[in-house]
């Protein structure tokens, strides 16, 4: 338990979406020309998801190691409760974005999808994404990539594609376990909840 004590920030029993304004996300104006320089070669589309049930342990990105060794702590503690299936969907929430907050300040939540009827182990805290609409796109990359894509998302799509962010807070849905490889090497699904314009 001292490795969890280590990693986790808090281990509070109920979490929730992240609650911010939208419109804290993206305070940044852009010139065309910064716009232009964006990636835009990513791969967008919208779609449905439902709920999912979450056990998760908080974290901040402090060194290159944070992300597999919070997934790490949780594999330890739901492996041994059967918790970790051929189903189990591994995914993160950044909780702040270093376009505001020191890098190595960043938090983020990492977390296992539980299955039907499971309960969180007590040492992780447990929350409910909502089901919903979701923009979505994939990649692979550090974590300062990843960020740069969400700029590219919102200045290169968003902006003209008769959507809104509906929550501040989206999550990315790694192609396996973040335990068992560099995070950057892993290809992830990045999902952000959206609403008509």
């Amino acid at each position: 338990m001292d490795a969890i004590s280590k990693i986790s920030t808090l281990k509070p029993k109920k979490g929730k979406f992240y609650d911010h304004h939208p419109s804290d996300l993206w305070p940044l104006n852009l010139t065309g020309e910064e716009v232009k320089g964006l990636n835009s070669g990513l791969n967008i589309g919208v779609k449905t998801i439902r709920s999912l049930n979450v056990a998760f342990l908080d974290s901040h990105l402090g060194d290159e190691d944070a992300i597999p060794d919070a997934f790490k702590a949780i594999t330890r503690l739901a492996e041994p409760r059967d918790l970790i299936r051929s189903d189990t969907l591994f995914l993160s929430i950044m909780l702040d974005l270093p376009l505001f907050t020191e890098y190595v300040k960043c938090r983020f939540r990492a977390c296992i999808t539980l299955p039907e009827g499971a309960s969180a182990p007590k040492e992780l805290g447990f929350m409910v994404i909502p089901e919903g609409r979701y923009a979505y796109y994939s990649m692979k990359g550090t974590s300062q990539a990843i960020f740069k894509s969400l700029m590219a998302f919102k200045h290169r799509w968003l902006d003209q594609s008769g959507y809104e962010i509906a929550e501040v807070t989206g999550f990315e849905v790694y192609s396996e376990n973040p335990a068992s490889r560099p995070y950057e090497s892993i290809q992830r699904q990045i999902l952000i909840p959206v609403k008509p314009a």
